[in-house]
């Protein structure tokens, strides 16, 4: 009796452990859903984090745009603090939204101080944002628009005035978010207006542009031993596309640039800095000339084209110092040219390098520095030419944000005459002084 007893016991004892250790399990599990689930949890402050990121990187393009535009303040004359500067900024960030004081970009929206500008308070997530018409491309005398945020919008009128005319003249009834509108003239600046309805509403978005796009500019870049020529003004080689997923080789078939990540700009192409770059493709000529106009937007660190990668040649900082330069790697290591002077965060710079076997040559907007090597240049096996940070193989990284108006390399060195001659052009096409 007694052993049964003991044994009865053990089985209560262990039926009453069990239950326990089941409670405390749930009771673990319940703890452990809310810390991921609940209020205050795992996910809700991930997407906090998240969000918290996104604001960020959305008020430092809205910084840059109105730093930029306050240079346009100080240097134009027809800059003024309404639609001047509603305009600059649709320019730049065609997605935006734009209702008084409030500018809503890439899903947050901020107030701006216009009398400067500036921002100002942060206002919150964008929400209900209205129909919007923005530019899409212009070329000659043609001008292609988009309404975006158009869901549920059956009709759209699409109308316009020149500069000066009272009334709009006879638009267009389409069923279609894009249009194009053609017979414009170069020189002249037009009111562009879509009007819609929705939900028993009417709405109506305007842009004013001036067709400047296509002018005539006197002489020509040097064509000899050219083998790829990037223009932000011509990104397509039919005019400027600011949906294009690759950048056109003017100067042949082969050698289009292939947009990782990107945005164009009106007439560059815009790096985040993050994880934006360009494939240009792989080259190992003994003898080259490397070219580009480009707005480093961080005080150190800025890549200009290259293809290092233990080799290779690059316009660049590379070492982080904060000032323009070239490198080739010549004898086993970088042998490095450097600017004078620290370049200027959001300036534009015309930047030229070469090497011919004897000599290293960088030019900063027009200005020649030299230093005389011997050897020949090397390369990495396998390493292509990229733009917006450091080559490696076929990749890249080491990302840094850029505006990139032209690229241009040559299978030979240039003259000081031919770079000279293709800095004149970069100053007459890109609108920048020394």
């Amino acid at each position: 009796m007694e052993e049964k007893n003991l044994r009865g016991t053990h089985n209560g004892i262990t039926l009453i452990s069990l239950v326990i250790t089941i409670a405390i399990l749930m009771i673990l599990s319940t703890v452990g859903i809310m810390l991921i689930l609940g209020e205050g949890g795992l996910i809700e402050r991930a997407n906090q984090s998240k969000k918290e990121t996104e604001m960020g990187a959305a008020k430092e393009e809205l910084e840059i745009i109105l730093a930029d535009a306050y240079i346009e303040k100080n240097v134009n004359e027809k800059y003024n603090e309404n639609e001047y500067l509603d305009n600059f900024i649709y320019e730049r960030e065609p997605d935006a939204y734009i209702e008084g004081d409030e500018v809503s970009i890439k899903g947050y929206t901020f107030e701006i101080d216009r009398s400067v500008p500036k921002i100002g308070k942060y206002i919150g997530e964008a929400t209900n944002l209205l129909p919007t018409m923005k530019i899409v491309e212009k070329n000659n005398n043609e001008i292609k628009v988009e309404v975006i945020r158009a869901e549920g919008i059956e009709k759209f009128y699409y109308t316009y005035k020149e500069e000066g005319e009272e009334e709009y003249r006879e638009g267009e009834e389409t069923t279609e978010p894009t249009y194009i509108y053609k017979g414009l003239e170069k020189g002249k600046e037009y009111e562009l207006k879509v009007e819609m309805e929705k939900e028993g509403k009417k709405i109506e978005s305007n842009r004013k542009v001036e067709m400047d796009i296509g002018e005539e500019i006197e002489g020509e870049y040097v064509q000899d031993g050219l083998i790829v020529h990037y223009d932000g003004i011509n990104n397509t080689g039919e005019g400027h596309d600011a949906k294009a997923k690759s950048w056109k080789n003017l100067a042949g078939e082969k050698y289009d640039g292939i947009l990782h990540g990107c945005k164009w700009g009106e007439n560059y192409l815009q790096t985040d800095g993050i994880d934006d770059w360009v494939y240009i493709g792989l080259m190992k000529y003994p003898v080259v000339t490397i070219e580009t106009v480009v707005v480093h937007q961080n005080s150190t660190g800025a890549y200009g084209v290259n293809n290092f990668d233990s080799g290779g040649i690059g316009l660049s900082d590379y070492n982080k110092s904060g000032y323009n330069g070239l490198m080739v790697y010549v004898n086993g290591g970088y042998k490095t040219i450097d600017s004078p002077t620290k370049y200027k965060a959001n300036k534009i710079y015309s930047l030229s390098g070469s090497y011919n076997g004897k000599e290293e040559v960088f030019y900063e907007n027009g200005k020649r520095y030299t230093k005389n090597l011997s050897g020949s240049l090397s390369y990495a096996t396998n390493t292509i030419y990229a733009l917006g940070g450091n080559a490696s193989g076929e990749s890249c990284g080491m990302f840094t944000k850029e505006k990139i108006y032209s690229v241009r390399i040559y299978n030979r060195a240039l003259t000081n005459e031919e770079v000279l001659q293709n800095y004149n052009m970069d100053k007459k096409l890109y609108n920048f002084s020394d």
